[in-house]
């Protein structure tokens, strides 16, 4: 049911033949000053038109896909029949200027506005036809009535009294319904009196301009725009300083009053989040969270670092995606018990007491000393192809049990490689090796020779296993026997070249040398990777389904439309974390 309702109201699935768009101002200037939150998108008709030469939008409307979308078409059939005739899609395509949505509340966030604003465009016929079917059906379970205000009238929609109503505010509350130079809005509030407050609100910065006090000038919105890096047709902004006042004053003295004030929650700042999409390939999300520049939470986001390049050379040059990331677990480790020392003292020591009788249990295992003391901060990760048993039989130990080699058949099967740095790779392994004594899994574990290096492995059932490999700064461990192999044995090989010579590669990573976590893979291999998946698990959501989705050559689809690289980075500075997603 999920899927269909996501494509009849997703606005760029439509595809009107001509635009309708008057030139308008940025609807921002129409939500209120106060608003907590807000998301908004480019003109519709403009992301429609553009869509067309973006590669990911024509991959998704290829005819290949026809029967898929003929198939979620008529189960939105059932859908509308529900809504009592009433297509989502016909309000998507009535909509030819920007939309937007807001949640607007009072200080003490007891109190909530919802607020739809939309541009219908320069013809508005169909939307004032949508309107009108909407209006028929409500009309029969709420009442409605007319207020005016600036000269304008507007309705206002709220439930019908029942006969126990009697004596209660005979004001509407619900819903008002706005036109206004252009722009269409529906509000919701419980409050009556507030909702017309939200109303003449509205009015007012319409007909104003946009001079009065808007969410255009909040100035989280704008610090957060000034460091994004890139434009955004839809864009996303939440306001946590309210959130942040609203813990702080409630917060007593107590131990969770302590917590509120030592993370720094009574001083968070924004969410702001970002999409774009150009021609091509070309695919950009952003999300960033602005916490307190001071605070427990920033301190422990110093945890993540530029990662060096000590593990470059562990990565096969045929690898087909890669991971790199910088995070201090230690360093993360006695931070955290600084931070429940300030808090709560008695609390910290009686913790470290139980640690203190655990590892005395284990046979004086130190887990500070022996296993987190030894992480070096440096992580890896990557992929490489491997046999298509291997890959079906991880799948088929979780959530996709039942994938089989056939439903792989003809796209790239890919094994992940996970590479730790380790300050005592030696000591590491004899920590673990006592420890898997301990707990009785010892027998479990067999080794194999590669090349003169002993892989551990432990069996899984059904032809899976993990496999784990102790190199002189680091332990390397896959679910993927063939991956980690080709691992073992291309470290073995003195001067070998490494993935990150890849001129793809290279250029990422030169772009990106600031980033405490970067990923890059191959667009194609990464989504042909999980083609068949994705049509194993469809079906499975729906068995009607198999037969639309059976007919699609993942394979050839992917390669027709899709040749470049997308990378994923992770940047901190202080008390802020900032997450891209490229596709290029």
């Amino acid at each position: 049911m999920l899927l269909p309702i996501l494509v009849s109201v997703f606005p760029v699935f439509s595809d009107p033949a001509t635009s309708s768009v008057a030139a308008s101002a940025d609807l921002l200037r129409f939500v209120p000053r106060d608003a907590l939150l807000m998301a908004r998108t480019a003109p519709l008709d403009t992301l429609r038109a553009d869509a067309r030469a973006n590669a990911w939008w024509q991959l998704a409307t290829d005819p290949t896909f026809a029967a898929l979308w003929q198939h979620i078409g008529e189960q939105n059939a059932e859908l509308t029949s529900q809504l009592d005739g009433l297509d989502p899609r016909a309000l998507c395509d009535s909509i030819h200027g920007q939309a937007a949505m807001f949640v607007a509340s009072d200080a003490t966030l007891d109190h909530a506005t919802i607020g739809f604003l939309v541009e219908p465009g320069a013809d508005a016929t169909s939307f004032d036809a949508f309107v009108s079917a909407v209006r028929a059906k409500v009309g029969v379970h709420m009442r409605a009535e007319q207020d005016s205000h600036g000269g304008i009238t507007y309705e206002l929609w709220g439930s019908i009294p029942s006969d126990t109503d009697v004596g209660q505010d005979d004001d509407p509350s619900g819903v008002a319904f706005v036109r206004c130079g252009g722009v269409a809005a529906l509000l919701v509030d419980e409050d009556g009196t507030e909702l017309r407050a939200a109303a003449h609100g509205l009015i007012d910065r319409v007909q104003a301009g946009g001079v009065e006090p808007s969410m255009e000038t909040h100035p989280g919105l704008l610090e957060a725009r000034g460091r994004a890096h890139g434009q955004a047709r839809a864009e996303f902004f939440l306001d946590l300083a309210p959130i942040g006042r609203k813990a702080l004053a409630e917060a007593g003295e107590d131990e969770g009053g302590r917590w509120v004030r030592e993370l720094g929650l009574a001083d968070m700042r924004w969410v702001h989040a970002r999409a774009d999409f150009g021609s091509g390939e070309n695919l950009d999300l952003e999300v960033a969270v602005k916490l307190s520049p001071t605070g427990a939470l920033t301190s422990w986001l110093g945890a993540l670092h530029v990662p060096s390049s000590k593990l470059h050379a562990k990565i096969p040059a045929d690898a087909v995606g890669l991971a790199l990331v910088g995070f201090d677990v230690h360093g993360l480790w006695n931070d955290v018990w600084a931070t429940f020392g300030r808090v709560d003292e008695k609390s910290k020591t009686e913790a470290q007491s139980q640690l203190a009788k655990a590892s005395q249990a284990m046979g004086g295992l130190d887990l500070e000393r022996d296993v987190i003391g030894q992480l070096s901060g440096e992580f890896a990760s990557f992929t490489l192809e491997v046999p298509k048993e291997e890959a079906a039989a991880v799948l088929g130990m979780g959530m996709f049990g039942g994938v089989t080699e056939a439903q792989l058949d003809g796209l790239p099967s890919l094994g992940e490689v996970v590479v730790i740095g380790v300050r005592d790779p030696l000591a590491l392994e004899g920590t673990l090796e006592e420890l898997f004594g301990m707990i009785g899994i010892g027998e479990l574990i067999a080794s194999d020779d590669v090349e003169g290096q002993e892989v551990y492995y432990a069996e899984l059932g059904d032809a899976a296993r993990v496999s784990w490999w102790f190199g002189s700064d680091c332990v390397a461990l896959s679910a993927y026997p063939t991956a980690l192999r080709k691992a073992v044995v291309h470290a073995g090989q003195s001067g070998a070249p490494s993935a990150t010579s890849d001129p793809r590669f290279a250029k990422a990573l030169a772009e990106n040398s600031d980033a405490c976590s970067l990923s890059i893979a191959s667009t194609p291999t990464m989504i042909k990777s999980v083609g068949g998946v994705v049509q194993y698990l469809m079906s499975m959501e729906d068995p009607t389904l198999a037969g639309a989705v059976s007919a699609i050559d993942w394979k050839a689809l992917v390669d027709r439309y899709l040749k470049g690289t997308t990378t994923c980075t992770v940047r901190h500075q202080t008390g802020e974390l900032r997450m891209h997603l490229r596709t290029r």
